[in-house]
């Protein structure tokens, strides 16, 4: 069993069956209430713990323009949304860091210049607190 309980609202479907599998607890918005906003999906996410995977840079604004402090965040930043990278990608930063994610935002990219795994942590104050990893497929 997984302790972390993930949230998305347009993720790909193949990336929520896949950590389905694996025993994450996904609640996958596009299944339940298609038509929520981006706020109500944040709230929800607050509301039951849940680290909300997203391709949606706007969670980014609720969180450090508003000053809204998440549950946690990843957001996937990769050239031409490859669904397979994703969950490759996820799946390294959930193997290597899954203490650290819970209360942060997680940026996930693809590094083509290193191999394996670099991460990069910045931290500022409590309610602002980043932490941006930069995830590389061994090529």
């Amino acid at each position: 069993m997984n302790t972390l309980d993930f949230i998305t609202e347009e993720l790909e479907k193949l990336i929520v069956d896949e950590f389905r599998k694996l025993g994450y607890d996904i609640t996958w918005i596009a299944e339940e209430n298609p038509h929520l906003d981006d706020m109500s999906i944040f709230k929800i996410a607050q509301k039951e713990n849940r680290i909300l995977l997203t391709n949606d840079k706007d969670f980014g604004e609720i969180v450090f323009r508003q000053k809204l402090v998440s549950s946690g965040i990843i957001l996937f930043r990769i050239k031409g949304q490859d669904t397979r990278e994703k969950i490759k990608l996820l799946r390294k930063v959930l193997n290597f860091h899954k203490v650290r994610i819970s209360k942060h935002f997680v940026v996930i990219t693809k590094v083509t210049h290193a191999s394996g795994l670099s991460v990069k942590y910045h931290k500022q104050d409590a309610r602002d607190t980043i932490m941006i990893l930069k995830a590389a497929l061994t090529q």
